[in-house]
């Protein structure tokens, strides 16, 4: 004869199992953001806090592309010349930067619950990103000044169209016309003004010229119609080395980034876990050189 259950130990399994689904529940709404609670943060806190006031403007320094010199210059850009998908670059605040760097970081990390944990941009334009604020002040800015604006998902970025005249009426700078190696291009001839209440989210404009960016890569060897492939170049990466010129140095691509052997000399060994990638900071570097942007 089997022996009644008392209904409070049936009230005891049903809470434990309760509780054990509730649980369950929480930890795979955390895996399926990508990123785990450790890293998510509350929405970014707006860094215009000020009325926006035309009369109080501040100069974007570095933001006007090295080619556009006196010497290229050939006057005026027309006032409707159409100047098409210019982008205001934001900024994030200081936590903002410490916690990308810190992600960065932890997605290298094995050790770290974000290993791998790739976000969506969504994801990351809603950590570290503009905030909502600050979106709609500048969106609003540009608006009225007549431009065509755009956000992006990444919330890194405004996207906004409109002409000539408009970009001067609104950043206090001509566009001029420069005829560089034979090539025809617009710029900006100086760096552009905003309205001092928007300095703390903007920090700089791209795009408002045409210069393309030129590939930093060269092709190296030789197509084979008849064997369809590419002939590679006989290596060359070795030169001599120190006082003595028979001595030869080989460099190596590796986690040490360069390792020179033979020549008495070795790079510092590389911490066991590097922050970022010195190629990619080189990469960056270039990138904001060619796009005109300060390196601040």
């Amino acid at each position: 004869m089997r022996a009644a259950v008392s209904p409070s130990r049936c009230h005891f399994h049903l809470c434990v199992l309760t509780s054990s689904l509730l649980l369950l529940a929480v930890l795979l709404a955390f895996c399926g953001t990508g990123v785990s609670q450790e890293t998510a943060q509350t929405p970014p806190r707006p860094l215009i806090t000020q009325m926006v006031d035309e009369a109080r403007l501040t100069t974007l320094r570095g933001n006007t592309h090295p080619m556009a010199r006196p010497e290229f210059d050939l006057g005026t850009a027309p006032a409707s010349l159409p100047m098409e998908r210019m982008l205001l670059v934001l900024k994030r605040s200081p936590e903002q930067e410490l916690g990308l760097r810190k992600l960065l970081d932890d997605q290298q990390d094995k050790d770290s619950a974000n290993y791998h944990k790739w976000m969506t941009p969504e994801q990351f334009g809603t950590q570290f990103g503009a905030s909502d604020s600050d979106m709609q002040t500048i969106t609003a800015w540009l608006q009225s000044h007549g431009f065509q604006v755009g956000a992006t998902k990444g919330r890194s970025v405004l996207e906004f169209s409109g002409s000539a005249s408009q970009v001067q009426e609104a950043f206090h700078t001509a566009i001029h016309k420069y005829v560089v190696n034979g090539e025809q291009h617009w710029a900006n001839a100086t760096d552009p003004q905003i309205p001092v209440a928007l300095a703390p989210a903007v920090a700089g404009v791209t795009s408002l010229h045409d210069f393309r960016k030129k590939a930093m890569s060269k092709l190296v060897g030789k197509y084979s119609v008849k064997t369809k492939q590419l002939e590679k170049p006989e290596p060359n990466y070795t030169y001599a080395c120190g006082a003595v010129s028979a001595m030869r140095s080989f460099h190596m691509t590796s986690r040490r980034f360069t390792t020179c052997c033979h020549c008495g000399m070795r790079e510092p060994t590389a911490p066991a876990r590097p922050s970022r990638s010195l190629a990619v900071q080189i990469s960056i570097q270039a990138m904001r050189i060619h796009s005109g942007l300060s390196l601040d």
